[in-house]
């Protein structure tokens, strides 16, 4: 796991334990579990009235196409699965847009 022995966990489990108190340890993985989200590479337009986003594509990160073509990143929470056609999501335009 990321290269480290059973020492380096142990020694960073008892960093954390002194950081943060044994109590809010619990408190400290539920919130960062609750932050995981997922973010696709997408492309936001102005169509009919409406933003509309889609996704580039595949999500690679060695798919140049799918890098170049992006406007913006659609956010998905990690718990909210497959999105249908039509649903609203959140995007984060990597520009103003328009």
């Amino acid at each position: 796991m990321f290269g480290l022995g059973a020492q380096e966990l142990m020694l960073i489990l008892l960093i954390a334990l002194v950081l943060f108190g044994g109590a809010k340890i619990p408190d400290l993985g539920r919130s960062l579990g609750q932050a995981i989200r997922e973010f696709k590479r997408g492309v936001l337009l102005y169509e009919d009235g409406d933003w509309q986003v889609r996704t580039t594509g595949p999500q690679g990160s060695g798919i140049l196409s799918s890098m170049v073509t992006g406007n913006c990143l659609i956010v998905l929470e990690e718990e909210r699965g497959d999105v249908a056609a039509g649903e609203r999501v959140t995007v984060e335009p990597f520009a103003e847009p328009f």
